[in-house]
């Protein structure tokens, strides 16, 4: 079934100065116009809200959890920060326990999963949310949820041909080999979280200037280190 989720978290400067994202957060009446025309549409996909707590302090969120519940949301997802923490800082887990009971939509919970044990007390915490939403985290860790399932960490040839897929799958989006590198080049700084320290390695990944360059010092990683259970050295803020 085709699902809808509007997001209503996004602190980026460019979306919020259009009054969108979590702009939406520092003015209900525009956002109450605008999920009043959403769903008056006769839209029939189900429709999901990903929020955040609000705009610059956790006590807004008692009004804007009041303005969604006039709707029939499928799920409500909370991003547990304010727009103004960005992505700073400890998520503010008890400003969402505190209206916990309020909530009518199955919930979504958002912010800081890194590890399996940040998922395992996320669901304690919050009762068994129907959701756990997690972030870069699985660019560093692919195999995170299925850790979580109780099954295997991934394997280093999984590792190598989840790389090279991706390589492969940015070139095409972006039709130029040099423009997938750069991007893989970011997904490199979260990946490194899984192998051994390498310094000198990882260094040559991010300065490299030709793909040839590139690909030996991933050639480099992978053949002269083991993987780890996901250090995260990057923990926070996520």
């Amino acid at each position: 079934m085709k699902k809808s989720t509007l997001t209503l978290g996004c602190p980026s400067g460019t979306v919020v100065a259009k009054g969108k994202g979590s702009g939406f957060l520092r003015d209900l009446h525009a956002l109450e116009r605008f999920l009043d025309e959403i769903f008056s549409a006769g839209i029939t996909v189900p429709i999901s809200i990903k929020t955040r707590l609000g705009w610059a302090n956790t006590e807004e969120f008692g009004d804007i959890l009041n303005l969604y519940k006039k709707y029939p949301l499928s799920f409500l997802i909370v991003h547990m920060r304010l727009k103004t923490d960005q992505y700073k800082g400890e998520v503010r887990k008890e400003a969402l326990l505190e209206h916990l009971d309020e909530i009518p939509f199955p919930l979504g919970v958002n912010g800081d999963m890194i590890t399996t044990a940040d998922m395992t007390d996320f669901s304690k915490t919050f009762r068994e949310p129907k959701m756990l939403m997690v972030g870069r985290a699985l660019m560093a860790d692919p195999a995170l949820f299925r850790k979580y399932k109780g099954g295997p960490a991934a394997s280093l040839e999984e590792i190598k041909n989840f790389t090279t897929a991706l390589f492969d799958a940015y070139t095409e989006a972006f039709q130029n080999r040099r423009n997938a590198m750069m991007r893989m080049k970011e997904f490199w700084f979260f990946q490194a979280n899984l192998f051994e320290e390498n310094p000198k390695a990882f260094k040559n990944i991010f300065k490299s200037k030709t793909e040839e360059d590139f690909l030996a010092a991933i050639e480099e990683i992978e053949a002269g280190r083991l993987l780890t259970d996901a250090r995260f050295g990057w923990k926070k803020p996520l």
